[in-house]
């Protein structure tokens, strides 16, 4: 703890409890609109359009990441993050509570109103999310000290993957008629439960006690700005080759997912109900793997960690393949346990390196650069759903695979400032 000061050393259990309540929150809310399974499955019953259904992933991403670099150089002369944080986020859940009431009000009668709906607050939700996206990853780093990240992410995403659970079960209980909602009130109840759980997400977090740290309070211009971020990845070759292996992982993560539950629909007829199974699938193997990575992180670098499950998220496309070369719609589980072995290292791996390698008075931009540019990336998936057209699900699968394993390749050439084995630190807040 000793990088930390006296103000974040005195609050640090209290700032790490509400930390895991915003990630345990989110990842509730998260289960219940979840772009690969939930808001595919929805969008599919709207319209035959693979574009469509595919569109969902990129704008969740780019939403995420592009706005990172744009609003850094404001990020960066603020003593305080907290407010730009605190106010995006309740853009977001007010998006997602607008979302719940127009399906509520516009029910199955008018599917184009719904789409444009879907979209417009989706995209809302996704710039929320974004804009506030550096604050969060700067409070992060200034009240959670290097070795306790990785416990931190992972008691975020063990918590919030046990009230995924809940919300797998109650997708599958949902979607499948116990309650006898038919479509689309089911959805508008999934929604309605996800604000909620946004909604507490966003109270937790921003009740953290934020330190103040020196800052230079300097307007600079967006295209200095710019430059200055173009600079760093020159000179820093560790980041460059981050950009590069997350470019790659991005493409590799998202391109095809929207798509598993659309084919075990479309071919291997898949029920609405299978929406929870696959759920709760994707989140018991996401916490299992959860405190694995976790332990990795501590043990061994997050370096190890972005190539293993590089490795791992790469049998993904690889099992929806071959599940649906052998027919088999009890094999389609593979690509959704895989897919939830990969994403529960995002935080832990990935985004927790660009923490280890970014100096303090350069986090912002740092997290700026590479976050926009992954942005930037995140539009060309959009194409999955041409692809799919084009050249049908199966290219689309080992498209995939060929990017996971072109990412695992190129972060094997990372150099982890923490590379040194150190004792894996108790994981109790």
């Amino acid at each position: 703890m000793d990088e930390l000061g006296p103000v974040a050393r005195r609050h640090l259990r209290r700032n790490f409890r509400l930390g895991v309540l915003n990630g345990t929150a989110y990842g509730m809310a998260e289960a219940m609109i979840d772009s690969s399974l939930v808001m595919s499955w929805f969008i599919s019953q709207l319209t035959s359009s693979s574009f469509l259904v595919g569109l969902v992933s990129p704008i969740r991403n780019a939403g995420w990441f592009l706005p990172q670099l744009f609003i850094s150089g404001y990020a960066q002369r603020q003593e305080r993050k907290m407010p730009l944080y605190h106010w995006c986020s309740v853009v977001r859940s007010v998006s997602l509570g607008l979302l719940a009431a127009a399906v509520w009000g516009l029910g199955a009668r008018y599917p184009g109103a719904l789409l444009a709906c879907l979209f417009v607050f989706i995209t809302l939700l996704s710039l929320g999310e974004g804009f506030s996206g550096i604050s969060f990853l700067d409070i992060v780093a200034k009240t959670i000290p290097a070795r306790r990240r990785g416990s931190f992410f992972a008691w975020r995403s063990f918590l919030g993957g046990l009230l995924a659970l809940g919300s797998g079960a109650a997708v599958r209980y949902i979607l499948g008629g116990a309650l006898g909602l038919a479509f689309p009130d089911n959805f508008a109840l999934l929604f309605t439960l996800a604000f909620v759980g946004m909604t507490i997400s966003v109270i937790g977090f921003s009740s953290i006690v934020e330190p103040i740290e020196p800052v230079d309070g300097r307007v600079v211009p967006f295209v200095a700005q710019l430059r200055r971020a173009w600079g760093l990845a020159r000179q820093d070759r560790n980041l460059s080759q981050l950009i590069i292996a997350r470019m790659l992982l991005v493409v590799a993560g998202g391109i095809a997912t929207p798509f598993y539950i659309v084919y075990a629909k479309d071919h291997l007829g898949a029920p609405a109900s299978s929406v929870g199974t696959y759920l709760l699938t994707l989140t018991v193997f996401s916490v299992a793997a959860n405190f694995v990575w976790s332990r990795i992180s501590a043990r061994f670098g997050n370096k190890m960690v972005i190539v293993l499950s590089a490795a791992a998220g790469m049998g993904a496309p690889l099992g929806a393949l071959s599940a649906g070369l052998a027919g088999s719609l009890p094999l389609f589980f593979l690509p959704f346990a895989l897919q939830g072995v990969y994403q529960s290292s995002i935080m832990i791996g990935q985004v927790n390196f660009i923490l280890d390698i970014a100096p303090g008075a350069d986090r912002p931009i740092y997290i700026g650069l590479v976050n926009t540019i992954l942005g930037i990336t995140s539009m060309a998936l959009a194409a999955s759903g041409l692809i799919v057209d084009w050249v049908g699900y199966h290219a689309l699968f080992g498209l995939a695979a060929l990017f996971f394993a072109l990412g695992c390749g190129v972060a094997l050439g990372l150099r982890d400032p923490r590379a040194k084995p150190a004792a894996s630190p108790a994981v109790t807040p």
